[in-house]
């Protein structure tokens, strides 16, 4: 599973996790939306990372871990070797995870 396919795999398991109704009051837990906007914000924030790859790695990460196409079946549409294909789809998660990281990183910083 690539890094962005966990992280949005992970932090909606955390919202799932969350009670949306308090037991003894019955009113909606105010920060089970509020972890839903988070959510929704780090969702949105991975796709422009994607958007901002290079063209090439931008259509492999997509191809591989959005649309669930197999590495076979990309190398025969574009025409990449395996190598090629390995290569980019690094350097792509590599670009994603370290994009993320400053951004979130920077974004803590008081």
């Amino acid at each position: 599973m690539s890094l962005a396919i966990t992280i949005l795999h992970n932090r909606h398991n955390d919202i799932c996790r969350h009670e949306q109704y308090n037991t003894t009051t019955n009113e909606i837990d105010i920060t089970t939306f509020q972890d839903e906007i988070e959510w929704h914000d780090e969702a949105r924030l991975i796709k422009q990372i994607v958007q901002s790859l290079p063209p090439l790695q931008k259509q492999l990460f997509t191809m591989k871990e959005i649309e669930g196409y197999t590495s076979e079946e990309i190398m025969n549409i574009t025409g990449c070797t395996a190598e090629n294909l390995r290569r980019n789809l690094s350097r792509a998660r590599n670009k994603i995870k370290e994009t993320y990281l400053h951004i979130i990183n920077n974004n803590r910083k008081p």
